[in-house]
């Protein structure tokens, strides 16, 4: 059934109801649930006060409009899956190994947050250069933790450096490039309709060690 189809969710018990205090958060969780169940393009912000118990005008006292709530929820994605491959980059002393659990930890958050996944790079989202953007620093640390990890595998002699395409930036980008784009045809492409988090995990699994042996030293 399509979600233009779906009747109405019915609006929280009282009890459930935000109370002072917790408005933003509210707001921010019910932007994530409508989004999960109907895609970021059919959720409003009427909807979303709805959803959280409150006033039609309530959003309006922390997001602008539609893109600034859901500018704060790409930031907290992206939180969430810097937090989720630094603990991912942890989990092993080996610099190569690292490399291969923090994309495989990028895939497990695609699969786990398909609807954020689906939206959080979208560009209309960024604020205009110069602005202090939050969405923007929150997706630089994510990239910086497989920066990091790509640094120190180059320093401990594991991976190319000092030639031609083996630049820092270029192999995080070649890294983040493989496991985003397979994510994507994960969550988008004809592969989604057999896809499942197990299965993409074996071939992240496939497709990182293929990418980390055109690079190792």
């Amino acid at each position: 059934m399509s979600s233009s189809a779906r009747s109405p969710r019915p609006a929280p018990a009282k009890s459930e109801r935000y109370h002072h205090g917790d408005l933003r958060r509210a707001l921010l969780d019910a932007a994530r649930a409508l989004a999960a169940e109907g895609g970021v393009e059919a959720l409003t912000l009427r909807e979303v006060a709805r959803q959280a118990g409150v006033s039609a005008a309530a959003p309006y006292h922390h997001f602008s409009d539609k893109n600034d709530l859901l500018r704060a929820v790409a930031t907290e994605a992206f939180e969430r899956l810097a937090q989720r491959m630094t603990e991912a980059a942890q989990r092993t002393d080996d610099h190569v190994m690292r490399l291969e659990e923090i994309g495989l930890a990028y895939v497990e958050f695609a699969f786990a947050q398909p609807a954020e996944f689906r939206f959080m790079f979208r560009h209309e989202l960024c604020l205009p250069p110069g602005v202090p953007d939050p969405l923007e620093q929150a997706g630089q640390a994510a990239y910086a933790v497989l920066l990091t990890a790509v640094e120190e595998a180059q320093r401990a002699g594991r991976l190319r450096s000092g030639t031609p395409g083996s630049e820092l930036p270029t192999l995080g980008l070649t890294l983040w490039s493989a496991v985003h784009g397979l994510s994507t045809l994960l969550l988008e492409s004809p592969l989604s309709k057999t896809s499942t988090p197990e299965s993409g995990q074996h071939l992240a699994r496939s497709v990182i060690g293929n990418v980390l042996r055109g690079v190792l030293a």
